[in-house]
């Protein structure tokens, strides 16, 4: 009697345990970078029932390179040119889903100005020294052929060129959003030149693939389907109804107050693409990027493989 009664209760146990595994296995655990993706993800986060997705936001790259390389998140949303060269060169197990922003560059001053042509012979302050803000800048002024070439000067992170904002009223910098949209709160003038609309006047391209989803390679496809479908929602909320998906990211702990939010959706380009749609103006990016800094992009274009739905 006692044998049946333990049989009963580890059958109970085991199918205890089980279950508890299948759940886990239904909640795709996601890592975000703070910023345009976060926003991007904000409504997504707020309305998820059941806690079907598990998302970590995190500050900087680091933490995206270690979830490459363990491949411990399911989807890891990064910059498509960081999550490239990791594929090709340490075989990370990922696949790209597709691209959520599109360029969040702006140059700024406290001193007028309104046309490119009036950056001829100006200093231009640069943030990230041979990084992407600094190489789309370069082909910019590869395809702007000012009469006067601007001379370049470069500060250490996004932070730093803020500053050097709200200390030099003449100087032109480079800021990110949602930064430029946190400066925007602390001065009273600022005069911007959206790099994304003058790509598109130098390129015709509506703006070059920035921050890629990632999804790992052996993930079942209905689920990768799934998240895409609810990020595409989500980002779509955000577009349509800012105010409304502003609060929700205040009430998850965002660091960026609702006004914040609000301005800096409007100005950083964040629509979702999927991979195989964007997979042509990402070929024409890297393409680009290689002839700046040949360090940036993977050294040769990613094959079929690397597109989710090919």
């Amino acid at each position: 009697m006692l044998k049946k009664i333990c049989g009963i209760l580890l059958v109970t146990l085991i199918l205890f345990v089980a279950k508890a595994c299948d759940s886990n296995d239904e909640n795709l655990k996601i890592i975000v970078p703070n910023g345009a993706p976060s926003l991007a993800h904000a409504h997504l986060d707020f309305t998820q029932e059941n806690d079907v997705y598990m998302v970590e936001t995190v500050f900087g790259v680091d933490m995206l390179s270690a979830a490459f390389a363990n491949a411990s998140r399911d989807v890891i949303i990064a910059p498509v040119n960081m999550g490239a060269r990791l594929v090709e060169n340490t075989g990370a197990a990922y696949r790209l889903a597709g691209v959520l922003t599109w360029g969040n560059l702006h140059l700024v001053s406290q001193s007028p100005f309104t046309r490119v042509e009036d950056l001829s012979g100006s200093t231009i302050v640069l943030f990230g020294e041979n990084s992407i803000p600094d190489a789309t800048v370069r082909l910019l002024l590869d395809a702007w052929n000012l009469e006067v070439e601007p001379d370049i000067q470069y500060v250490e992170g996004v932070d730093l060129a803020s500053a050097r904002v709200q200390t030099d009223e003449t100087a032109i910098v480079l800021l990110a959003e949602p930064a430029l949209s946190v400066l925007d709160t602390k001065i009273d003038r600022l005069y911007t030149l959206d790099l994304q609309d003058e790509w598109f006047n130098a390129y015709e391209q509506n703006g070059y693939p920035q921050a890629g989803v990632f999804v790992r390679s052996d993930l079942d496809v209905a689920r990768v389907k799934r998240y895409l479908e609810d990020l595409v929602e989500s980002v779509h909320r955000l577009n349509t109804d800012t105010a409304a998906v502003a609060d929700m990211a205040v009430s998850l702990g965002s660091v960026f107050a609702k006004p914040v939010i609000i301005n800096a959706t409007a100005s950083s380009h964040i629509r979702f693409v999927g991979a195989v749609d964007a997979r042509t103006d990402l070929e024409w990016y890297f393409d680009r990027l290689r002839t700046i800094n040949p360090a940036l992009v993977p050294a040769s274009l990613p094959g079929d493989g690397f597109y989710f739905g090919e």
